[in-house]
């Protein structure tokens, strides 16, 4: 529940568990990271990238009913498809 975006949270908890402050070298990878996962459509986390395939949450299926009700399961058949693909391709 705590807003690590706040500075002074983010040294809190850094300090705690004796750590360093992020450098601004650290902020230019992670910002590096966040506009490639822009520019490659990530939508979510975890999401997938093999070969010229990607994937959302492959061991989810994440749908909405008509009243809009949430409706998460598991997605073993979908996973293991995606990931026997990318083996696949890898060999």
């Amino acid at each position: 529940g705590l807003d690590i975006s706040r500075s002074d949270v983010l040294a809190s908890i850094a300090g705690e568990f004796g750590l360093d402050l992020p450098h601004d070298a650290d902020r230019v990878r992670v910002r590096a990271d966040w506009d490639e996962g822009v520019r490659r459509g990530v939508i979510g986390s975890p999401h997938f990238f093999c070969g010229g395939e990607q994937a959302f949450c492959t061991a989810l299926s994440i749908s909405r009913d008509a009243n809009a009700a949430l409706h998460i399961a598991p997605d073993v058949e979908g996973m293991t498809a995606f990931f026997d693909q990318c083996v696949s391709e890898s060999t």
